[in-house]
Parts: C-alpha cells; sequence; structure tokens
C-alpha cells in the first residue's frame, strides 16, 4: 500500500529520496557498463589473438608461443597492452562504483546532519565550535553564522572513521543506533575496503584487518596483508543493499526521536520506500525495512498507517516464497474490523480470489481502491493473472482488463 507525501516534509524527505535515487541509479548502470567493458575486453583479446596469428609464428610443441618478426613487433606489444588496459578497466570499474557508493552515502549523511541541526538549534549549545569576533564580521545575520558552524561541523565528523561517526551521533542525539543492526559489520567491511581501494590499491591493510576484526566483520581464511581485494557482482549488490538499509533506518530512527510531531510524515516516506522495493521486486530488501518498520519502530502516527507496513511485509514474505509466515503475520491479526482494503489484501495473500473477487466487487469503481491500484499494486501481481481477476474488473469498472492499455497508449500519444 503507498501513501502521499505532505510538502511540509518535501525538506527531510528529499534527503533520503535523493540518496536511495542516487543508489538505485548507480546500481541499475553498473552491469550495463560491464557488458560494454566485457565487450571490449574481447575484442581487444580478439585483435592480440589475430595480431600474433598474422605477423608471428607458433613456436614447435608450443600452443601459445610465438616467434615475432622485430620488423612487427611494435604491432604486437601495442595489441598487448590494448588487452591490458581492457583488464585494467575491468577491475576498475567496479572499484569505483563501491568508491562512489560510499562517497554518496558520506554526502547523504552530511546532508541529514546538516537539516537535523538547523531545526534543532538547541543541540549545538554544547559545541565546541565556535567563532571569533572578527570572524562574526564576515556574516549577515545569526542564521548565517549557525549554518557555518554546522557546516564545520560536519566537515569534522566526516573526516572521521564511519563507526566514529556513529558514536558521534548516538552521544549528540542520545539514541541507540547500532543496537539490533545485523548489517553493521557489512557497513564496516564495506567502508574500510573503499578507504583500501582510495589509499591502497585495494591491498589489504594490517588496519583493514583489524578494524574489520573488532566490528565483527567476516573475513574469509585468505585474506591476509598485502592480497588484493576484488569487486564481484554480488559484493556491489550486497554494498547496495546495505547502504541502502542503514540508510533508510538512519533516517528514521533520528527523524522519530528528534521530530516526534512529524510521526506521519516518517510513516508515510517509510510506506513509500518500502511499497517502491516491492513494485522493484527487491523483496530481501523490503523484509529487512518492514521488519524493522513494524517490530522494531514501537512509535507510529496511528494504527492504519502499522497496519499499511504490515500488509506491505506480508507480501515481500508471500513473493520471497515463505507463505507459511506471511500466514503466520496474517494470523496475528483480527482483520475484520478494518476497512475493505485489508480485508481484501488478506484475501488475495491467502489465495482466496473468489472471497477477493466479492471484496473487490463491494469496494466497486469508486471506493477504497482506485482502478489505478488494482493494476500497480504488487499485491494483485498473481491474482490479475486469473480469470476471477479479470471477471471481477469486468463487473467492477464495465470493461475488460486488457482495454486499460488501450487507454494509456491513447493517453501517451
Amino acid at each position: 500500500m503507498g501513501r502521499g507525501m505532505d510538502s511540509e516534509i518535501r525538506d527531510f524527505h528529499t534527503i533520503v529520496d535523493q540518496f536511495l535515487l542516487q543508489l538505485d541509479a548507480l546500481k541499475n548502470t553498473l552491469p550495463k557498463l560491464m557488458v560494454v567493458s566485457n565487450g571490449l575486453l574481447k575484442r581487444q583479446v580478439d585483435k592480440f589473438t589475430n595480431t600474433l596469428e598474422k605477423y608471428g609464428t607458433l613456436e614447435e610443441g608450443s600452443e601459445n608461443k610465438y616467434k615475432i618478426d622485430l620488423r612487427h613487433i611494435t604491432k604486437v606489444i601495442r595489441a598487448e597492452r590494448s588487452v591490458e588496459n581492457a583488464r585494467i578497466a575491468n577491475d576498475l570499474i567496479p572499484r569505483s562504483f563501491i568508491i562512489t557508493l560510499v562517497a554518496q552515502y558520506d554526502a547523504y549523511l552530511g546532508d541529514l546532519i546538516k537539516a537535523i541541526l538547523l531545526s534543532r538549534p538547541e543541540l549545538q549549545r554544547n559545541s565546541e565550535r565556535s567563532i571569533t569576533l572578527s570572524e562574526l564580521g564576515n556574516f549577515s545575520s545569526i542564521d548565517d553564522a549557525r549554518v557555518y558552524l554546522v557546516s564545520k561541523e560536519i566537515e569534522s565528523l566526516l573526516r572521521n572513521s564511519h563507526s566514529d561517526q556513529f558514536e558521534w551521533m548516538e552521544k549528540k542525539f542520545n539514541v541507540p543506533l547500532r543496537k539490533g543492526l545485523d548489517s553493521w559489520p557489512r557497513f564496516i567491511e564495506l567502508t574500510e575496503r573503499r578507504n583500501l581501494f582510495v589509499h591502497c590499491n585495494g591491498k589489504i591493510s594490517e588496519q583493514y584487518l583489524a578494524v574489520c576484526e573488532r566490528h565483527g566483520a567476516e573475513l574469509y581464511k585468505t585474506d591476509k596483508i598485502g592480497a588484493s581485494l576484488e569487486v564481484t557482482p554480488d559484493y556491489v549488490s550486497q554494498a547496495y543493499s546495505c547502504l541502502y538499509e542503514i540508510g533508510v533506518k538512519l533516517s528514521q530512527v533520528l527523524w522519530r526521536k528528534l521530530f516526534p510531531d512529524q510521526l506521519e510524515d516518517a510513516d508515510r516516506s517509510l510506506i513509500n520506500i518500502t511499497y517502491e522495493l516491492l513494485v522493484a521486486e527487491e523483496y530481501s530488501l523490503a523484509k529487512e525495512l518492514l521488519f524493522f518498520a513494524t517490530k522494531t519502530i514501537k512509535n507510529h502516527a496511528n494504527e492504519v498507517n502499522k497496519l499499511i507496513l504490515t500488509i506491505n511485509l506480508a507480501i515481500a514474505l508471500k513473493f520471497s516464497e515463505n507463505d507459511k509466515a506471511c500466514e503466520q503475520l496474517l494470523s496475528s491479526r483480527d482483520w475484520s474490523a478494518f476497512d475493505s482494503r485489508f480485508k481484501l489484501a488478506v484475501a488475495v495473500l491467502r489465495n482466496d480470489f473468489d472471497r477477493a473477487a466479492q471484496i473487490m466487487e463491494s469496494i466497486g469503481p469508486n471506493g477504497e481502491i482506485s482502478e489505478r491500484e488494482y493494476d500497480e499494486w504488487p499485491l494483485f501481481k498473481e491474482f490479475r493473472k486469473t480469470d476471477t481477476f479479470v471477471e471481477a474488473y469486468q463487473k467492477v469498472f464495465g470493461k475488460h482488463f486488457s482495454e486499460r492499455f488501450e487507454e494509456m497508449s491513447i493517453g501517451h500519444q
């Protein structure tokens, strides 16, 4: 289920939304770049092979050693160098994505803290940052001076290690941030790996091993000082999920702790984020955030918002092929007292499609669920494929379900 966003919280919401869009953009771009890079490497290897065969003679008894005429040695060397360049690019592109992912998180953290400190100036009263009288003359207002001090505070914070940053936030805002955060070791390993790529050409250092061990990060037995770290597609996917999860959880905990009058806004943000994950079929990440939303978070604006999050969790469980957990979650509530949206959702999740069709007809064309929601809501992913759904849709809207595509096409001409 999705909810709208109020303009009054756009500033805070935009920080989170921009960060998640950046993560999505990077995640979706890397596979395309790697296809191009792999294609270039293959072409360079083929070119090098052809150059060897054209200008060289295979040594007797060897499968890959060639004698090259000195007149053509430069051509062979250049072809070989092109292969090496393409291989290096294949290694560097995934590394650069890890560096950029962490850089976007750092920028996000800075924006988040800045928004908090500027909205809650009393949190800066005990700050050690100060402005001299001569510096004060450079500002046109007290507010400008405050922005300057906050910016300096954030610059100093971002120069610290990522674990120190969390410690600073926990003390500054008097809230535990790492308790029960199972992804913390992965987060530390990721940020330390980023440091290796930036400063050590990806070679494992003593500091990397020590920091990872101190925070419980899993290390392979082959990891040793001087070994080179690689970035596989699976690792990039895990890095994306880790930063996405921690970024959302961090914003939600701080939002609810420091701005208790904005619980409705925080709920709506979390509902929309997890809804979009369901649309994208990112079920593992959706489950992680929805368990957090329904089990860890205790303060919601109202019961309806928590129920929406609960239904979204049930959807994530069902489409993760965990019907048993889905049913256990549904059975933990009495849904009879709630409106038709929830009754329909429960019926669909239990595969009671006949009952779901009856509820669709009772809701009608202008009820709690719109025509667009029947088309887009991930809840109906499998139900939409059935004759039962198509017949109920025909009764409710007076047209065949397939006709909506014709209307959408006409509307976009």
